[in-house]
């Protein structure tokens, strides 16, 4: 008969490769676009893949350093910030309007328990 300890010890060599698997916070195939964009005629989206749900912080800056814009999501918001495929508007048609023709950088701070993922991605505006 097996004690108590063998069993516990069959337990946590099953599941250790599991246990990674379960914790991993990862952002995937991330884009920003329509890149280029065309001021007056598109918004800027964004689409990613999250393995787990998360909030996020966006900053949209000029090449020359001007911050543009902020956004901000709290955690599981369908489509937005849930495990799973994320894609929505960012800035509104109108709102990419005011912005003159250029190159703008997008950073993005993800956030799931203690884990942080940080992106940068560049769109032209034209």
């Amino acid at each position: 008969m097996r004690t108590l300890c063998q069993h516990l010890f069959i337990f946590i060599v099953i599941s250790l490769p599991f246990l990674g698997h379960a914790t991993a916070f990862d952002i995937e195939a991330m884009r920003i676009g329509p890149n280029p964009l065309v001021v007056g005629k598109d918004a800027l989206i964004v689409n990613y893949t999250a393995s787990k749900a998360h909030t996020s912080r966006y900053y949209v800056y000029s090449i020359g350093g001007q911050l543009l814009a902020t956004k901000q999501f709290e955690s599981d918001i369908p489509y937005t910030t849930h495990s799973g495929e994320c894609k929505f508007e960012l800035l509104s048609t109108s709102t990419m309007a005011r912005f003159k023709k250029q190159l703008i950088v997008v950073f993005a701070v993800f956030e799931s328990e203690s884990h942080q993922i940080k992106k940068k991605k560049y769109v032209i505006v034209k």
